[in-house]
């Protein structure tokens, strides 16, 4: 069943620092889906709609298979990290989506286990943010965010105030308990990809 009024986004900005320079949402599973294709396909199995990507200004390459009829959002705040992602996607959308659902394209092992225990929790707290919490702490990039807070977002970053973990407990976010069962493990270097089965080197 289709989640009403809730949209999504894989955040897949970043400059690839520490992956020689290959941006590591196009490393592929061993389905084939590069991560970026896997997110996008997670949350529409989720029951999400519309489905964006958020890419780095002028240059964050994304496989022709996200572009339609996935909706590309390049940030309006480059080089500020995740949240400028997140605050290009809610400036962005229409009034008429109640909530954006937001998870990365770094966590190639996370499932609607997951999500689903997020999504629940929003259409309860329809006015804060509900963040993932599991048995490895708190990830504040698998979270729900209420379209009425979109001003707040962008103001901080604005205002430079770029933590998400630190903004989303000002805005007293709802922790929602989800299993873990190393869903969390994230890809941040070359060493982090051999470690992960199923994924490849080649882009």
């Amino acid at each position: 069943m289709q989640i009403q009024r809730t949209a999504g986004v894989v955040l897949a900005g970043g400059v690839a620092s520490r992956m020689a320079g290959t941006p590591k949402h196009l490393f592929r599973t061993a389905g084939g889906e590069t991560l970026v294709e896997r997110g996008v396909s997670l949350l529409i199995a989720s029951g999400v709609s519309p489905v964006y990507v958020s890419v780095r200004a002028g240059g964050s390459p994304v496989p022709p298979g996200c572009s339609e009829p996935t909706r590309l959002m390049e940030d309006l705040w480059p080089g500020v990290g995740p949240l400028g992602g997140i605050a290009t996607t809610l400036a962005l959308l229409p009034d008429s989506l109640g909530r954006l659902l937001v998870i990365p394209s770094d966590l190639p092992r996370l499932r609607l286990a997951q999500l689903r225990p997020i999504l629940a929790m929003s259409q309860r707290e329809l006015d804060r943010i509900t963040v993932a919490v599991s048995c490895s702490g708190i990830h504040p990039l698998c979270c729900a965010i209420p379209m009425r807070g979109n001003r707040r977002i962008i103001s901080a970053v604005l205002g430079g105030h770029l933590s998400v973990r630190r903004l989303w407990r000002d805005l007293d976010a709802v922790p929602v308990q989800v299993p873990d069962g190393g869903s969390f493990l994230n890809v941040n270097s070359p060493t982090d990809v051999a470690e992960h089965a199923g994924l490849s080197l080649t882009a």
